[in-house]
């Protein structure tokens, strides 16, 4: 769905495709685990990253780990991500 450029899913979609509430959702990302893009009329848009994302979390709630361990999850794995872009971009300029 588009709205003044932005294209993914609204809080609705991305419930239904994760299987979680929109609530849920909202308080995610009142807490800073997600991060909506915003359209021009303020709306909130969220990507495949987010989905990913969210998916994680939930899996991540089903083994029983508390949200400051999934935090800590996220970032951990946030930081492998650009440790792995960066390893490829420095063995490129080999």
């Amino acid at each position: 769905m588009a709205d003044h450029g932005v294209v993914g899913y609204r809080i609705g979609e991305l419930a239904r495709l994760a299987n979680v509430t929109k609530r849920t959702i909202d308080y995610y990302t009142n807490i800073g685990i997600l991060r909506p893009k915003r359209s021009g009329s303020n709306y909130r848009y969220y990507d495949d990253h987010d989905l990913e994302q969210l998916r994680f979390i939930e899996q991540c709630k089903r083994e029983n780990l508390t949200l400051e361990e999934i935090k800590k999850r996220l970032i951990a794995k946030k930081k492998e991500v650009i440790q792995n872009i960066h390893g490829s971009d420095l063995y490129k300029n080999r």
